[in-house]
């Protein structure tokens, strides 16, 4: 089916979870944008994800998708959303998420054109939903940046080396800046270490985070602050009782904008295969990347100011354990990850 993109006006993005996930089709999106710069864009997304994209000046609106425990009320929050894009009518939709969710809201939304993923990219049967099924090579790993960008050129966009990525309310900016300017000494360089993680086969462990906090307090040209999200505060206190020196810990922070902005304010950023990983990687800023049970060469970073840490084989296998993962993560040490500092300091 030929795409008539002159006539395309109302183009829908789909990409509903995670955090990190839904940072890195922000690129593809403003490509989108360079693309059909007078068409409507929309984004439907989780609400847990909706901070990194509401506000962006490439987005004419972010649709949240209230996600709750309870299934009854994720249903009818689900076919609200969908009757409210429906109602939308729009000319094309682009699923860059490839599950039977994703593919739901593309059907039922009712536009002529859909684009997502083919199999095995796709999953759980979401490709069924599409009219135009796009694959991907097989000859080569691919970053999950590349694979949205395969995906946009199919309607027409072409591939950005450079976006804006993130807007701050100004409010939001000075905030941040208030706390940076108390907790840092101003000869010193901000460190700002994120330890927690959704899954145990990408957690480092929580000693080594205690010590390569410590080297870097001790060493003197640093502070130390700890990030840490949504029931994670516990994981922070286990690593300041290995600790030796007091280290600052972040309080709750109320949207993922702020951790954004205190991440873009830091000299390097550290952390395992996480959302604030990526986003660092979308704000351009140094950071050091610790891998263990995780693909790094589709997931870590790539630029010159990051640094990935890995100690499994090379190709990842398709399939590796809790134990093989947390192995990988055991060989990584601080005194490894200190000399990624210095080197992203000097």
């Amino acid at each position: 089916m030929e795409i008539p993109y002159k006539d395309i006006s109302k183009i829908l993005i789909i990409r509903l979870s995670a955090i990190g996930d839904v940072v890195r089709v922000i690129p593809a999106m403003e490509a989108i944008r360079i693309a059909y710069p007078n068409a409507q864009i929309d984004w439907v997304t989780e609400n847990k994800a909706s901070d990194v994209i509401n506000g962006h000046p490439a987005l004419n609106n972010c649709i949240v998708f209230e996600r709750s425990k309870h299934i009854l009320t994720s249903l009818r929050n689900f076919f609200t959303i969908c009757r409210q894009i429906r109602e939308n009518q729009y000319d094309l939709v682009i699923d860059f998420h490839g599950i039977l969710k994703s593919g739901l809201i593309s059907f039922l939304s009712k536009a002529p054109y859909r684009f997502s993923f083919a199999p095995p990219r796709a999953q759980e049967f979401s490709y069924i939903f599409a009219t135009h099924r796009i694959s991907l090579p097989t000859d080569k790993i691919l970053t999950r940046i590349e694979e949205n960008f395969i995906l946009a050129k199919a309607i027409g966009t072409e591939t950005i080396d450079d976006w804006i990525g993130m807007v701050f309310p100004i409010e939001i900016e000075q905030e941040i800046q208030d706390f940076i300017n108390t907790l840092c000494e101003t000869n010193k360089k901000l460190i700002v270490i994120h330890p927690p993680v959704e899954r145990p086969e990408k957690q480092w462990p929580l000693e080594h985070f205690a010590k390569l906090a410590d080297m870097l307090i001790s060493d003197g040209r640093f502070e130390v602050l700890f990030t840490w999200g949504p029931g994670q505060l516990d994981t922070i206190k286990q690593i300041t009782k290995y600790m030796q020196y007091p280290v600052f810990v972040c309080p709750q922070l109320p949207t993922l904008i702020h951790l954004a902005l205190l991440i873009a304010h830091s000299s390097v950023f550290i952390s395992g295969d996480t959302g604030p990983m990526h986003l660092a990687w979308l704000l351009h800023q140094p950071a050091i990347c610790i891998f263990g049970g995780t693909n790094p060469q589709q997931h870590a970073p790539q630029g010159p100011q990051f640094r990935t840490h890995y100690k499994g084989t090379i190709p990842f296998p398709k399939k590796i354990s809790l134990q093989q993962a947390q192995e990988n993560l055991k060989k990584i040490t601080p005194e490894e990850v200190f000399k990624s500092v210095l080197d992203l300091t000097k």
